[in-house]
């Protein structure tokens, strides 16, 4: 990438000549560079002057190229990173600068024109650095920076969107959990365990060690060593080392009680009371008030627009885990975009049900894409039995249930669910114990630990295509330090020896996988919906949770929907990002999706 700032232009959008000015650069514009676009877009495209200049162009970030040269730099910020980069530096910040007067501050015009200048400094010095340090790889090419633009564009879409909520039902929702939390606490409190105020934690910790006693006098367990207290999954305080109220350790607890036990209904009381009050710290207070523990952060909160009550949750296009002074922290490793303030992506079904249309007998839709994670493993690993599933349009989850526990696996109950859960266990090489507690925690089921050492074991039979892609990418991974996807050039830093390290190696390339097919998918949308550039289009694409993409639907609309996403999903099934994986591994796998 070869390029050199040149003297830099000031526009004051207060002035018409100025304003006429920048709306015919940016028409004329095929490329734009700069940090954190998203926003300064979003600012311009409020203006129906600049929205119809602002038209898809090539969206070059600095964010995303420090991301691509090395996602683990804390430096994220443009003032940050100019001493590391050694392209420049701010004899002044904001912060030594103090307020300034006004928008014809000249003090105001220099320090953008700062701004822009080292941006392109910055973009040109990463831009070196990429093709020093990776020659030949997929960073910085063609496809590479299309991707990364059209997602960008399709963050803006996403965020000049929002999400409408239903502010009333919210209000509904919260006052039927705190309902709950009283009652559940009252009940308990009858039995001597109350579940909130003074008490409540010594309480807690007497009911603990009660259930740890009660389940070893009815196992017969007369030596300590063999006692409940020694399970490996039990969760100990780190402070005080005792027995945790924790979730995990109920649910625990709970299995390896008979189901008619009285201690059964407590633990459902203290159950309902934890759920209810995560729903509210979480979800309804801030979204209708502020963080419950700090009244100054608004930022989660729904704002009234044109009649509507919208959230604006902030977007995040790469992962910044490791971060400076700079601002808040979003993304994820696996490459997935995820948005924050609020969290709309982990909306629980109560507070996601919420969501509402904003046009007058709307719809809410979303298309689902079908087990693509799996489909992404059988993808890249070429494994025989995972493939012939999807391509004969098998039952992936029956096949892993007859492997597990034989051919009348249906005879017996949650066999399919426990098949599920290990299906995905499978992708990231989880461990016995990780498994034990996940089914605990999925169906109450409480399987022995050498029953999933035994799966674990089993698995280089069961599966052995994944088996040998996941030992290349650990491989791989411990010969040169690092995994790199191809056509995105997204990459990861593996160095470390912690155990966990393995499930993370072979998580990447699958869940980043699985996100890019769904953002190659959004893009098409993103280019082929309708009225894309007017304030308000027919169709909103307003949410993006990892394997589904949801839309607000005017009336009359639904169907042009439908053919849309057909359209968007044969695509980058037959011709996009899908079919270049395909041709790439060698492998054929079919993408579905699901309505709902």
């Amino acid at each position: 990438m070869k390029l050199e700032p040149q003297e830099t232009m000031v526009f004051k959008v207060g002035q018409t000549s100025d304003r006429a000015r920048l709306q015919k650069w940016l028409h004329h514009s095929e490329v734009i560079i700069g940090m954190n676009l998203p926003f300064d877009i979003q600012y311009l495209r409020r203006d129906p002057f600049f929205r119809f200049a602002l038209r898809d162009q090539l969206l070059v970030d600095l964010s995303v190229l420090n991301y691509l040269h090395d996602e683990t730099r804390p430096e994220k910020s443009l003032k940050n990173l100019g001493p590391v980069l050694h392209t420049h530096s701010y004899d002044e910040t904001i912060k030594t600068v103090g307020r300034f007067e006004g928008p014809s501050d000249p003090r105001l015009a220099y320090y953008n024109a700062q701004d822009t200048h080292n941006t392109v400094l910055a973009v040109q010095e990463l831009a070196r650095r990429i093709f020093r340090d990776f020659p030949g790889t997929y960073k910085l090419s063609p496809f590479c920076l299309d991707f990364y633009s059209d997602l960008l564009w399709t963050i803006i879409r996403m965020s000049e969107a929002g999400v409408s909520m239903h502010r009333e039902e919210l209000i509904t929702l919260e006052k039927r959990l705190l309902s709950e939390c009283e009652a559940a606490h009252e009940s308990a409190s009858n039995q001597d365990l109350p579940l909130e105020g003074p008490g409540s934690g010594k309480a807690k910790e007497e009911f603990m060690e009660f259930l740890c006693d009660t389940i070893d006098e009815i196992n017969g367990v007369g030596d300590a060593s063999q006692s409940v207290r020694t399970d490996p999954l039990l969760q100990l305080t780190p402070a005080k080392g005792i027995i945790s109220f924790s979730e995990s350790n109920r649910n625990l607890l709970a299995g390896k009680l008979p189901t008619d036990h009285p201690q059964q209904q407590l633990l459902k009381e203290a159950k309902k009371h934890a759920s209810a009050q995560k729903l509210v710290s979480s979800y309804t207070y801030p979204l209708l008030r502020h963080r419950r523990n700090k009244p100054s952060d608004q930022s989660s909160v729904i704002l009234k627009q044109n009649g509507h009550h919208v959230a604006y949750p902030t977007w995040y296009a790469v992962p910044t885990f490791a971060k400076d002074a700079a601002g808040p922290d979003g993304g994820t490793l696996q490459g997935r975009i995820t948005c924050k303030k609020p969290s709309v992506q982990t909306f629980p079904d109560q507070v996601k049900s919420c969501i509402i249309s904003r046009f007058e007998e709307g719809t809410i839709m979303s298309m689902d894409l079908s087990q693509i994670e799996l489909r992404v493993a059988a993808l890249l690993s070429g494994d025989n039995c995972m493939t012939n599933a999807f391509v004969e349009d098998e039952d992936l989850h029956n096949q892993r249930a007859s492997q597990i526990f034989g051919p009348d696996f249906e005879k017996m109950e949650n066999t399919r669910q426990a098949a599920k859960m290990i299906n995905f266990a499978d992708l990231y090489r989880s461990g016995a114990p990780t498994m034990q507690a996940q089914l605990l925690g999925m169906t109450g089921l409480y399987f022995d630990l050498d029953f999933f050492r035994g799966v674990v074991a089993a698995r280089p039979v069961h599966r052995p295509g994944l088996w040998a892609f996941q030992n290349s990418l650990i491989g791989r991974a411990e010969e040169t330090g690092r995994v790199e996807l191809p056509f995105t050039g997204q990459s990861r830093y593996f160095l470390g020896g912690d155990k966990f390290e393995v499930n993370e190696i072979v998580n990447f390339p699958v869940q980043t996988t699985a996100g890019n097919t769904l953002l190659q998918i959004q893009a098409y949308l993103h280019k082929n919906l309708p009225n894309i550039n007017t304030p308000t289009p027919e169709i909103k694409m307003f949410l993006n949770i990892y394997d589904a993409i949801y839309f607000d639907v005017a009336p009359g609309h639904e169907e042009e929907l439908r053919q849309l996403v057909w359209e968007a999903v044969h695509y980058v099934e037959m011709e996009g990002y899908w079919a270049m994986l395909e041709e790439h591994y060698g492998n054929t796998i079919p993408l579905r999706y699901t309505w709902s």
